[in-house]
């Protein structure tokens, strides 16, 4: 009797098992595979008409957009919250990814605390060390967001200025293993 109970439970257990499999199986073989998105480099100087062409390949082509000012723009809001809630215990925020809302914010922050703008400009304030790390962060940050999007299946143009050729290896070396065109 209990032989056969306990090949009951076996064979039961084996045709679990095998259906397991088989969904796992059936699963992996079906599921959709995304192919990368190419990522396009705009390198130029300022007013040069990335973002000019940028709009044109996002409304023509649904491109993503990653620029480096928008990435420049949020660690520098961040830094004048942290500051402002040092400063004042305020917390406020100043909001991200659009740069005309983080300056309107700011000049209402400073209005309503009554604080001096030029104990929060980044350029006077911080050390170059501290706007170089920045400027690190923001860029590769860009580049983070950048793959993200491309391994999602889409096409990104990567909106920036470099102005040394290693710049231009950073780039190709962080985007190694990504169809980059530049």
């Amino acid at each position: 009797m209990k032989i056969k109970n306990v090949s009951k439970k076996l064979i039961l257990l084996f045709i679990v098992s095998i259906f397991f499999i088989l969904g796992l199986y059936l699963c992996f073989k079906w599921q959709e595979k995304v192919d990368k998105g190419t990522i396009v480099v705009l390198n130029g100087t300022s007013s040069a008409g990335k973002s000019s062409i940028s709009n044109v390949l996002k409304e023509k082509y649904q491109f993503k957009h990653s620029f480096l000012d928008n990435h420049m723009y949020n660690l520098i809001a961040e830094w004048i919250e942290k500051r402002i809630l040092v400063k004042t215990g305020e917390e406020i925020s100043l909001g991200r990814n659009d740069q005309s809302l983080i300056e309107k914010n700011f000049i209402k922050a400073m209005t309503d605390l009554e604080l001096d703008e030029r104990d929060y400009d980044w350029e006077l304030v911080s050390p170059t060390e501290e706007q170089d790390n920045l400027a690190l962060k923001s860029f590769l940050n860009m580049l983070e967001e950048s793959k993200k999007e491309s391994c999602n299946g889409n096409n990104v143009i990567v909106d920036t200025l470099f102005d040394t050729e290693d710049d231009h290896s950073a780039i190709k070396k962080n985007l190694s293993g990504f169809d980059v065109k530049f």
